[in-house]
């Protein structure tokens, strides 16, 4: 696990909300971040999924940061940031948790 994102040291993540699991992300989902969140951990379960984190992008099956099958990514998140996740291609799962 990252320790470290230049802004905040990560000793001990508290999860800010439940654990999630969606396998509906064939067209872009829009996951709201909790108010108090300060890390956001995604996991691609079954294909590969697209990420993006600003108002303006909306992830697509070729726009967005690569959130490869079988792994798991750490993304900086604040209160106005918007999460966009969508799959490249059919039948992809993604489990998410928020953390301060």
């Amino acid at each position: 696990m990252p320790k470290s994102f230049g802004v905040k040291e990560y000793t001990a993540l508290r999860p800010v909300q439940d654990h999630v699991s969606n396998g509906s992300v064939s067209t872009a989902v829009s996951i709201a971040v909790p108010e108090s969140a300060t890390l956001l951990l995604i996991q691609a379960i079954s294909k590969n999924v697209r990420v993006t984190l600003d108002a303006s992008t909306t992830a697509t099956a070729t726009v967005g940061f690569q959130v490869t099958a079988g792994t798991a990514q750490y993304f900086p998140v604040g209160a106005t940031t918007s999460v966009s996740v969508i799959e490249e291609s059919a039948s992809a799962t993604i489990q998410y948790q928020f953390f301060e």
